[in-house]
């Protein structure tokens, strides 16, 4: 195995324990199940639709000189092609993990996620004519915060949270941002070095053909030279 084959190895076993661990509701370790399963085929179809550019140069990289179709050339390519695959789903696998936690954090110490959604659905008008009152579900933040040993009291976990929702939504936003611009930055630089890489072994293809093909032109003069 690789040095990146040993080190995706790790980080999936390492982070698989963890969340075991961590998580004792199951419903998070089907969440993060889902999620891995989805940023691998993100990963998959999104490397099987590589800019026509990069994609050309690969294929003209397994033809020599003479025409002819060199299999190891094809292979490297193809694992080129699965080490940009491999990347990508490294990168989607850093974002996903610390947004899996960070929502598993804001579910259990701060609100239920399903309330929260449910609470700013239902936000509404108060009657005192304010504006972005956050109307919560008492009855089962009651019941869930009755369940949870948790500091500040019930009052004013609620007070918090109808003072500080509009923070904690535009936090959540800017985290997704964040790992949406980190992920897209990552995969154009990863895009950049296989491009780099493809135009570097075709200059270093070009040199073994056209060696090989003087070397075959030369071989035949002096045949032929020798015949005559």
């Amino acid at each position: 195995m690789r040095a990146w084959q040993i080190s995706i190895a790790a980080l999936m076993g390492v982070t698989t324990v963890s969340m075991i661990f961590l998580f004792s509701d199951r419903t998070w370790l089907i969440v993060l199940t889902a999620g891995i399963a989805a940023i691998y085929l993100m990963s998959y179809f999104v490397t099987r639709n590589l800019p026509s550019g990069i994609t050309a140069m690969m294929e003209a990289n397994t033809i020599r000189l003479d025409g002819s179709t060199s299999q190891r050339r094809f292979d490297i390519e193809k694992r080129s092609a699965s080490k940009l695959r491999h990347g990508l789903f490294v990168i989607f696998l850093i974002a996903l993990f610390p947004t899996v936690f960070l929502l598993w954090i804001v579910n259990t110490e701060v609100i239920p996620l399903s309330i929260g959604f449910n609470s700013v659905k239902e936000m509404a008008v108060s009657t005192d004519g304010s504006n972005g009152t956050l109307r919560l579900q008492e009855a089962a933040f009651d019941s869930w915060k009755s369940k949870v040993k948790l500091s500040p009291d019930s009052e004013t976990h609620k007070k918090l949270l109808k003072t500080y929702w509009p923070a904690i939504v535009a936090a959540a936003i800017a985290w997704l941002m964040f790992c949406a611009v980190c992920v897209r930055s990552a995969y154009f630089q990863m895009l950049k070095d296989l491009k780099d890489s493809v135009q570097r072994r075709a200059e270093g293809y070009k040199h073994i053909d056209r060696a090989k093909y003087f070397e075959l032109s030369a071989s035949t003069e002096l045949t032929n030279s020798q015949m005559s």
